[in-house]
């Protein structure tokens, strides 16, 4: 379980909510997935989509954007969002 930081997933998963994450090596697309990117571990929460061999990240907040990233990019698929826990 990890406790997410920041609101790019804004509406649907909020700053301090809690996300189970479940290992997946090959997520489809539409799946929320757990991702580490470059060597220097920053770690996201996005949407999952594959597009022509490039995969996109991307968040549900509109005044983010979605990243792209080529096949041969550094990112690791850590798991994907299982379930989801909301202090209320």
């Amino acid at each position: 379980a990890l406790e997410v930081r920041g609101n790019s997933m804004v509406p649907k998963i909020m700053d301090g909510d809690v996300v189970v994450v479940a290992p997946c090596p090959d997520p489809r697309s539409g799946q929320i997935v757990v991702t580490r990117i470059n060597s220097d571990g920053e770690v996201t929460l996005k949407k999952f989509q594959k597009d022509n061999g490039a995969i996109l990240l991307v968040p549900e907040n509109p005044e983010y954007q979605t990243r792209i990233l080529t096949p041969d990019s550094n990112i690791k698929i850590l798991g994907c969002v299982i379930a989801l826990h909301r202090r209320f």
